[in-house]
């Protein structure tokens, strides 16, 4: 086999990029490394990547830091330093150790406001076992709608004809037998988002709806019936009360003339 070579082929696959705080990423990328700049009288960041570093410091505490500590403080110091390292990836080195002590604090501040807002959600429940059950939710398609146009800033819908669009939405799918897909169809051209990894298929579906729609239409017509029926009784019940009520001024006109002639 001597005199024959054989070329190992390497394919480069496309790793996945960063999803987290990318302006980071792409100003690095494009500009190189950002750069902390601290103002020493008042012991905060200052400049033009300050924001990006508060932003970074609270990405970092959410993917790696240890909550299993009360406070920062107890914290190991080889863990504390991991942080800062992961943290200054992205920046410039800094030579004064009053920056370094800065940066400290503010990836501190992020991991008190982590524990508090993760605090915060645990009290919502009654026991430590129910805080820890997952339990997943289901959103329908308008939920993924208005879900996808919220604006965080305003606390509202992002324009008014999302607003608009949205309150026919729940309208029809209040008054209406139609499935959340067909309204969303309707108002929106389109069912937005993907809310199962595998849908049935569109005859299967049809048929579902169709068999659905047909159920609720006969569980409203009992309803009515039902309605109705309760109407009727509810009136033979006030003729009865009527009627009583005659009864018993007749029997007292009865009892007076009575009365009046044994006198």
């Amino acid at each position: 086999m001597s005199g024959i070579k054989f070329t190992i082929g390497l394919v480069l696959w496309k790793k996945r990029g960063p999803t987290r705080n990318l302006s980071v990423s792409k100003k690095s990328t494009t500009q190189g490394t950002l750069t902390i700049k601290v103002n020493e009288h008042i012991n905060r960041t200052v400049g033009k990547d300050a924001q990006h570093l508060i932003t970074e410091c609270r990405c970092v505490v959410q993917k790696i830091s240890k909550l299993n500590v009360v406070k920062w403080s107890n914290l190991v110091v080889e863990h504390r330093n991991n942080l800062y390292n992961s943290v200054m990836d992205e920046f410039e080195p800094v030579e004064s150790e009053n920056s370094k002590i800065v940066v400290h604090k503010e990836i501190n501040s992020q991991y008190q406001n982590y524990r508090y807002r993760l605090h915060k959600i645990f009290l919502k429940y009654d026991t430590k076992e129910e805080a820890k059950r997952k339990e997943g939710v289901e959103l329908s398609e308008i939920d993924l709608y208005e879900f996808s146009r919220h604006s965080k800033k305003k606390g509202e819908l992002v324009n008014d004809k999302a607003k608009e669009t949205l309150e026919k939405m729940k309208e029809l799918k209040a008054t209406t037998s139609m499935t959340t897909k067909e309204i969303c169809k309707k108002e929106v051209g389109y069912i937005p988002g993907q809310v199962r990894a595998r849908s049935a298929s569109k005859k299967q579906t049809d048929e579902i709806v169709e068999r659905l729609r047909t159920e609720i239409e006969e569980n409203r017509r009992k309803a009515d019936t039902t309605k109705q029926r309760a109407a009727a009784i509810y009136k033979q019940f006030k003729n009865l009360e009527e009627q009583q009520k005659e009864t018993k001024e007749l029997y007292q006109q009865l009892l007076a003339k009575m009365n009046e002639l044994s006198k």
